[in-house]
């Protein structure tokens, strides 16, 4: 059975999946933007209403990727699939 990530914390499990963010800010907790692509390539583009930034600050800010450690605020969880009992 393929597997089925869900969740905040579990999307950037998925293999097909890539999540961005731009980091305003060293710590990586002020973020303008997240952008999610699917496994298809179609990727959808989040604006923060709070942390708001200019094209040229997007540019010059720092893109990371989401990984276990920044999706879970430094934390190593593990994330059941939806087909898993509790």
């Amino acid at each position: 059975m393929p597997q089925v990530w869900w969740g905040i914390h579990g999307y950037h499990l998925d293999p097909g999946v890539r999540i961005t963010y731009i980091a305003a800010d060293q710590k990586g907790q002020v973020i303008p933007q997240v952008a999610y692509t699917e496994p298809e390539g179609k990727a959808t583009v989040f604006n923060s209403t709070d942390a708001r930034a200019t094209p040229e600050e997007l540019a010059r800010d720092e893109h990371r990727v989401t990984d276990c450690m920044t999706a879970t605020g430094g934390e190593s969880r593990l994330n059941r699939r939806q087909d898993d009992p509790e």
